[in-house]
């Protein structure tokens, strides 16, 4: 917020932080009673007098001085909660202004990628330069792992839900639909009052992977071939001629699992796992979306014409039920889940992935040859008149098998420079180049690795 923004404009702002502070409050004084609600009031009293320099923080440290510690342990949850459902107000305010802004036709913010659609045609560009600077561009959102990070899934569950509740709040004028919503605004809230925020068991490496794993179906599934779709769209209008993004801007990355300097309990088998987990997610993920298109693609070969190709994939995909006789699309997608249902067996014997088929054919062995099934399908679809849908669920999978493949995202690994110089100094030791380099001075270090970087042969050896 600036301080040109009217007062009428945070208004809404102030009146969802409002009802739902003032649940959070109901629901205090329900379960932990009136006088840890009234020390909850006192402090959030205080804590504007102090904002406004009426009052001393010192003032309001004697206050609570005398306070047992029990009757202060739901103070501070207090206000953990209210933090968090202010953040969720916030976030859904900014929708809000973001939507009137747009209605009002306001020319946008600087920092959003319409403005930066409106500077590049400020100045004149080539289409080849254009596609040479952005050949190898990438924004990679990398997902790290935080010790103090253990928010359980309850809370993003309940986030989730109170987001959604608040959306439909919004919309809605039947003073009963609100009525209900509140209602279960209430019950949501009950239920992040009765949840122990962090577990009594520390959060162990796996726990931390999961975490990170939660952020793709959260958001990154939905978000990022998305945006790479509407960043690829608004380029190629302005340069169609031009191969710009052939690849996707934005892929996400990991740490979690990789990180061997941050966390000494990161080894080969924490790192398989960290794989395997991040590969059975972006194909559960695949396989839902395809279940999903199989019941929509319904179309029939009596009411659209369908491409060559498209029926050959019918053809071969082993559906053999008589209701999708002239169902091409329903059974070309059945036949394609069969072929990533058999992916994953091979990829993850071990591991039982939902939504899937009896495995048919062979294996896809790369996402690419995925990728050029769903794009007959995408073909055919456009061929039949059918854009309006290839450009819907179909479109947003090709994006996430582009982007998220079978892999999910890049895994980073790090290592300490201790281990890293043990290892050089063993490699350079076993080739006979100097068996002290651990002891040299560092200018002597450089020197050294410098040389042997011009140096084809190889340090090592397969039977070494």
């Amino acid at each position: 917020m600036t301080d040109t923004v009217p007062a009428s404009a945070t208004e809404p702002l102030r009146d969802d932080i409002r009802l739902l502070g003032g649940i959070l409050g109901d629901v205090v004084r329900d379960q932990a009673g009136d006088e840890v609600f009234e020390l909850v009031e006192a402090a959030r009293v205080a804590s504007f007098r102090i904002r406004r320099s009426e009052m001393d923080r010192a003032d309001l440290a004697e206050r609570f001085a005398a306070v047992e510690t029990a009757d202060l342990l739901p103070v501070a949850r207090a206000f953990s909660h209210f933090g968090l459902l202010a953040n969720l107000a916030e976030d859904l305010h900014r929708e809000r202004r973001r939507a009137v802004h747009l209605e009002a036709g306001d020319p946008p913010q600087d920092s959003a990628l319409a403005a930066t659609y409106a500077k590049l045609d400020a100045v004149p560009l080539d289409a080849d330069g254009v596609a040479d600077a952005l050949a190898d561009a990438l924004v990679a959102p990398v997902i790290t792992a935080h010790p103090t990070e253990t928010r359980r899934r309850t809370v993003f569950d309940v986030q989730t839900a109170v987001t959604d509740l608040m959306r439909r709040r919004d919309r809605t004028v039947d003073p009963y639909e609100r009525d209900s919503i509140d209602r279960a605004l209430y019950r949501h809230i009950l239920t992040l009052w009765q949840t122990a925020l962090i577990r009594l068991a520390r959060l162990r490496i796996s726990d931390e992977i999961d975490n990170g794993l939660r952020y793709y179906d959260l958001a990154f599934f939905e978000v990022v071939p998305t945006l790479n779709a509407e960043v690829r769209r608004a380029l190629r209008e302005r340069w169609p001629d031009a191969a710009v993004l052939t690849r996707p801007l934005v892929r996400p990355g990991t740490w979690i699992g990789g990180d061997r300097d941050g966390n000494p309990n990161v080894d080969a088998a924490v790192v398989t796992t960290a794989a395997d987990r991040a590969c059975a997610t972006s194909l559960r993920h695949h396989l839902a979306e395809l279940a999903v298109l199989e019941r929509e693609l319904s179309m029939s070969v009596r009411t659209t014409t369908i491409t060559a190709r498209l029926q050959e994939l019918a053809d071969i995909s082993g559906d053999e039920n008589p209701a999708h006789s002239d169902e091409p699309y329903r059974r070309a997608v059945r036949g394609i889940r069969g072929r990533l249902t058999a992916t994953g067996a091979r990829l993850l014997p071990d591991v039982d992935l939902p939504h899937t088929v009896e495995p048919s054919r062979e294996p896809y062995r790369t996402p690419a040859q995925l990728l050029a099934d769903l794009s007959v399908v995408d073909a055919s679809l456009r061929a039949g008149g059918g854009a309006v849908i290839a450009d819907d669920r179909l479109a947003r999978l090709r994006g996430a098998v582009e982007v998220f493949g079978f892999h999910l995202a890049p895994l980073d690994l790090r290592q300490n420079a201790d281990v890293h110089e043990r290892v050089v100094a063993e490699l350079l030791s076993w080739a006979g180049v100097t068996d002290r380099y651990a002891t040299l001075p560092e200018d002597d270090k450089v020197a050294l690795l410098t040389s042997e970087l011009r140096i084809r042969r190889p340090l090592t050896t397969p039977d070494a």
